[in-house]
Order: structure tokens, then sequence, then C-alpha cells
């Protein structure tokens, strides 16, 4: 992938590397967003749609190795269509004023806890992050019984079979579900 000629230092096409800079400006992760996406989400779309509140900026320590070897500065992989609406809901959500459990303990991409109510199930971008927003404590916890799970189709339950190398497949009735 070309990149112009301002950002002849940075590499876009799978992983941002901009040396030890950790901010990178709207305009700029739009154009990411856009050259990295096959077929944008309908979030994503949705998300590119809302002006930016804020740059993106990354923690400097994310994405550098467990082992200790340094990286050339914040790794993150917009070939993921999740990646990149949790980059755009950093950018253009409101930052939460007590932050979730993972952000708190610094275990963000992201250096604030940002949402946005109604996209990402409410989950903040940084646990968004790498589809990974069920472990969000911003997020609402579903309920037994509630309308989320109600809707759900019934998942069978497979069990052995009377021969060896058979399973039995057990499905609930069609209406089980149903009010």
């Amino acid at each position: 992938m070309a990149s112009s000629s301002d950002d002849s230092d940075c590499q876009s096409s799978i992983q941002v590397r901009c040396g030890n800079e950790t901010t990178i400006t709207a305009e700029r992760l739009h154009s990411i967003v856009l050259a990295n996406l096959d077929k944008p989400s309908r979030t994503s779309t949705v998300l590119l749609s809302r002006p930016a509140k804020r740059p993106l900026t990354i923690r400097t320590n994310f994405g550098r190795s467990k082992a200790g070897h340094e990286s050339e500065g914040p790794e993150i992989n917009f070939r993921r269509v999740v990646n990149c609406e949790a980059a755009l809901i950093q950018t253009r959500g409101n930052v939460a004023k007590t932050p979730c459990l993972h952000c708190s303990r610094g275990l963000s991409p992201f250096t604030d806890c940002v949402k946005i109510e109604g996209i990402a199930r409410d989950s903040c971008a940084g646990c968004h992050f790498n589809a990974s927003g069920t472990r969000c404590t911003l997020r609402p916890k579903v309920r037994e019984g509630s309308r989320d799970t109600a809707t759900r189709s019934p998942s069978p339950s497979i069990s052995r079979g009377k021969y060896p190398g058979t399973f039995v497949q057990s499905v609930p009735p069609r209406n089980a579900y149903r009010h």
C-alpha cells in the first residue's frame, strides 16, 4: 500500500508503527480505517459518520512483547474490523466518569476509558478491542429471562450415542422459549 508523503515514516497497511509516537490524528485514523477495511461493518460506518472528539492515543507499552523485546512503538492491527471499531469509539465517544476495571488497571491499548451508549453492547473501546467486550465492567449484565436471552435460539446438547463414534443431538421443542 502506498503511503502519502507526510506518512512516509509510518506503516499503516497491517499495523501502525510510528516510532515512539502514541497519538494518531482523527483524520489519519479515518484514512487508515478506510484503507484497511475491505468491507466496513455497520458499526464502523455509523462511527465514521460521527465527528471525532479527540485523537487516538495509544499506550506506549502496548504491543511490546512480554519477553522484554523492544518494539518500535505501539502496534494496532487495523485489518481487524473490531479493532477499527474500538479505535473509532475511542475517538468519538465519551470518557467514562469511572473507568472500567480493565482500563483502570492499564490493560487497555488506549489511555482513557471511552464508550458510546448503544455501540459495542455498551462496552468501552479498550475492552471492545480484539473482541473482548464481555470483560468490560461498564457493560450491563444480561439477566436470565431478559429479552436478550429469551430471543436467542436454544442451543442443542450433544452426547455420545450407543455405539462408538456416534453422537446424539437433542434439541428442545421449537416453542420452548416463546412467550
